[in-house]
């Protein structure tokens, strides 16, 4: 198997764009390395996961009349694009929002702490502008998502996985998510999908051990070789076969 499948850009580029077809838009610019179009990708399919759910899906923000993906932390959100994901109900209808590359403050400790997912689920209204905040430096405002508004997050990696790649994560998912680590389970209604990393290389012998190992620990997924079918996956929950190539 490669390490990093999808190395042809041809191919991320007819997939996003097929994507954002589904929504009547098209990409204001494509990316420049592999590893972005990789998470674009995985954006994509994470959304491709709560519409084959029955969910509704609405794509907010466009820039110009176009769709502007987050591939880096850099940038305040009001210039980028996301996805509103909606389900109706006969009472308050449930709606989030997929979010790209936007600080995610600290369960412990908000104030000081914030760790930028590389995508985030989280509740409508979960991002502060804070215009005082210390972190601001010389910009407008600091622009986090509080924790009690994150639903789910996913790390994206196109490269092969490490001991220490693996070891991190679980140390991500403790510091924003330790609901996660504790083996609570979070995420029955609405079904969303646990904390995630997502990862196009394949495993060696010992990172395969240490993700069989976390994902019967944790309630984490660990998702190697990704866009290969069927991708190698440690789950915590049985629904991250909705997401990729199938």
């Amino acid at each position: 198997m490669s390490d990093t499948p999808f190395k042809d850009i041809r191919l991320f580029v007819n997939e996003i764009d097929n994507f954002l077809n589904n929504y009547s838009t098209k990409i204001n610019k494509y990316a420049s390395k592999v590893s972005d179009f990789f998470e674009i990708a995985c954006y994509n399919y994470v959304v491709k996961f709560y519409e084959k759910d029955g969910f509704e899906v609405k794509v907010k923000g466009l820039q110009k009349g176009k769709f502007r993906y987050k591939i880096s932390p850099i940038g305040y959100p009001e210039n980028f694009s996301y996805v509103e994901i909606k389900k109706s109900t006969k009472s308050t209808p449930t709606i989030f929002e997929v979010r790209h590359n936007i600080p995610i403050a600290s369960y412990e400790n908000s104030s000081d702490i914030y760790i930028a997912a590389d995508i985030a689920v989280i509740k409508p209204g979960g991002i502060l502008w804070d215009s005082t905040h210390k972190y601001k430096g010389k910009g407008k405002y600091y622009c986090y998502i509080t924790n009690k508004d994150l639903l789910t997050f996913f790390e994206v990696k196109n490269y092969k996985p490490s001991p220490e790649l693996l070891v991190n994560f679980t140390g991500m998912a403790n510091e924003i998510m330790p609901q996660s680590i504790k083996g609570e389970n979070p995420y029955k209604n609405p079904k969303h999908l646990a904390p995630s990393l997502l990862v196009s290389g394949s495993h060696t012998i010992h990172t395969e051990s240490i993700a069989d190992i976390y994902s019967k620990r944790y309630n984490l997924n660990i998702v190697v070789d990704l866009f290969n079918i069927p991708a190698k996956a440690y789950l915590f929950t049985s629904n991250l076969n909705r997401i990729g190539t199938k």
